[in-house]
């Protein structure tokens, strides 16, 4: 999704962590760990840095430090291309699209938890599984109904552009 937002300027995301107040040393690398070879595997390759935050004003500095020191250079989101200099409208966009593709997997997991569910509610078994079932499809449908509650996007009306200006300072 990340890369739908931004484009291929990979260079200039930086990759966080943050709670390494809340586990130990170990635990933290080790799951730092399989942040940086599994989730952004891709994206380190392609020049992402990653960067520890650690609660500490030198933590905070250190990550928005190289946007600090290059302030002079402008970047621009693949998502503000698409809309401003393309003229497309928000669910014509690639985040959008990538969106879609994501509501899709999850809608397809949740029917197959459902089907899963009525199975288990068919079949002669113990009293506590098909409570264990339904307390299963419900924690996946959470996700899905707050997905679906966020995937109708809505385009602004088309005087959106006489209200801001680039870089999106109010007129």
């Amino acid at each position: 999704m990340l890369e739908k937002l931004t484009g291929s300027e990979f260079k200039k995301v930086i990759l966080t962590t943050t709670m390494w107040d809340e586990v130990d040393e170990e635990t933290g690398e080790r799951r730092e760990a399989e942040l940086k070879s599994v989730y952004w595997k891709s994206m380190i390759r392609r020049g992402s840095s990653t960067r520890r935050f650690t609660l500490t004003r030198n933590s905070a500095l250190e990550i928005i430090a190289p946007f600090i020191e290059g302030n002079r250079e402008r970047f621009v989101l693949l998502l503000q291309k698409e809309v401003l200099d393309m003229g497309r409208k928000l669910p014509q966009t690639t985040a959008a699209a990538g969106l879609e593709l994501e509501y899709v997997a999850l809608a397809k997991q949740h029917q197959m938890h459902l089907a899963n569910v009525q199975a288990a509610l068919k079949q002669p078994i113990s009293n506590e599984e098909p409570q264990r079932r339904i307390e299963e499809y419900y924690s996946i449908s959470k996700p899905l109904n707050f997905v679906q509650e966020k995937v109708t996007v809505k385009t602004p009306p088309t005087s959106w552009k006489t209200r801001f200006q680039w870089p999106w300072r109010f007129a």
